[in-house]
């Protein structure tokens, strides 16, 4: 892997955005719910609270929409306004036409979480429903990371549950390697940017927490480190790797998990892990 230079301004999430120049969460809503009910036949929205909606399709079939990441991804660049709008209808469009629509097991991933995103997952599952929800389905990698299967299609990631795994006669023990399988034929090249003990891995954007999967990548030829491989992952989309004897990068790599996690509408973790015996352990940097 060939390195090149990290500097903290290509991490930079969020650059000083003139905030009287932006929608208020009230008024992004309302421009998703206009552009959703234009978009989408038959459909009316409903706006509980900011970023909390109600749709219902032309069946009077109600679903619950989340905009918090959306909004997020917004305020970092404004001027972007339409696309995450229509990013964010068409993913959820899809997610409600095919709501009853069976699995199919070529589409099913793997994503990295930490717990606490299951643990909000599961709370916000349970209130949407007076109904028993069924759970994801889920291991655990490490301390504080599990595994959660998605649904990879052209518009949207969803994420599924043991019913609908099942229910779609897709083998739960052979999971695991399929679902690897999956995802490693949808990532385009993997790379590494970076030098000097510090190194930003590179993969489609979506699924960067999921390279911790796959055991080929987590060598240290690969990496210009010294020591056991140690990663941060702060947002799906950035997988930083330092080496434990790399001391000196351990301040910098720290100010960017920070910088990343508290800016970024998919923070995963401040946490970091080491590689040993072909597993990653919770570390504490120095």
């Amino acid at each position: 892997m060939n390195g090149l230079r990290i500097t903290l301004l290509t991490l930079t999430l969020v650059c000083g955005t003139a905030l009287a120049d932006v929608l208020s969460d009230k008024d992004f809503s309302k421009r998703y719910a206009e552009k959703f009910e234009a978009e989408v036949e038959g459909s009316r929205v409903e706006i509980n609270e900011p970023l909390e909606l109600t749709v219902y399709d032309s069946d009077d079939e109600s679903y619950f929409i989340y905009l918090f990441n959306a909004y997020e991804l917004y305020l970092q660049d404004p001027e972007a306004l339409e696309d995450v709008l229509t990013t964010y209808v068409a993913s959820s469009a899809e997610t409600i036409n095919r709501a009853d629509d069976a699995l199919y097991p070529e589409n099913i991933v793997p994503v990295v979480k930490d717990t606490a995103w299951i643990e909000e997952a599961i709370a916000v599952r349970e209130s949407l429903s007076d109904v028993e929800q069924a759970s994801l389905f889920s291991y655990e990698l490490t301390d504080g990371l599990v595994v959660i299967y998605a649904e990879d299609t052209p518009a949207n990631i969803r994420y599924v549950d043991e019913e609908s795994l099942i229910e779609a006669n897709i083998n739960l023990d052979t999971l695991p390697v399929v679902a690897k399988s999956n995802l490693w034929d949808r990532l385009p090249s993997i790379t590494s940017e970076g030098g000097e003990g510090l190194h930003l891995v590179v993969a489609d954007g979506n699924y960067e927490s999921s390279l911790l999967l796959f055991d080929e990548i987590w060598v240290t030829d690969n990496f210009d480190i010294q020591g056991d491989i140690v990663v941060a992952l702060p947002a799906r989309d950035i997988l930083l790797v330092t080496g434990s004897e790399n001391t000196e990068r351990h301040a910098d790599m720290m100010e960017l998990v920070l910088g990343v996690y508290a800016e970024s509408p998919y923070r995963l973790t401040t946490n970091w892990y080491v590689r040993r015996d072909d597993q990653w352990v919770l570390y504490q940097p120095n």
